[in-house]
């Protein structure tokens, strides 16, 4: 599996799929940010979408509009990251419907360091969703 997070366009993710691998594709979510943009990428076995910020590809802590990915599903799998933690996981789980989440800075307790009660915790939430 591959995890292309630059600015590979759809025949990159083709190429990479012709040769078996699962490709996953990150996409930002940003202002000028369309659902029907993920059409292109056919070959991508899901799509992470993480929030759109100047200068970086993730891991900013940085949410966005949750109902943009939910509107993105019809289009593949969608995995939701951005901004992610224990306290608001479970609302973005029922606002987007994604397949799964991601989170990254929302469970450290210092960059780069992961807190593994918040690790636990998100999960916890994340569950009871799925549960209920």
């Amino acid at each position: 599996m591959v995890q292309l997070h630059g600015d590979e366009d759809a025949k990159e993710v083709a190429a990479l799929a012709a040769q078996g691998l699962t490709v996953l594709k990150a996409i930002r979510v940003g202002p000028r940010f369309r659902p029907q943009e993920l059409a292109r990428f056919r070959e991508a076995r899901a799509f992470l979408l993480d929030t759109e910020v100047k200068g970086a590809r993730g891991g900013t802590g940085k949410t966005f509009d949750w109902k943009r990915a939910r509107a993105a599903r019809r289009f593949g799998r969608i995995i939701l990251a951005g901004g992610l933690s224990a306290e608001n996981v479970a609302e973005a789980i029922a606002t987007a419907q994604p397949y799964g989440v991601d989170v990254c800075t929302g469970v450290e307790k210092k960059p780069g360091v992961k807190d593994h009660q918040r690790v636990r915790e998100f999960i916890r939430r994340a569950k009871e969703v799925e549960a209920g």
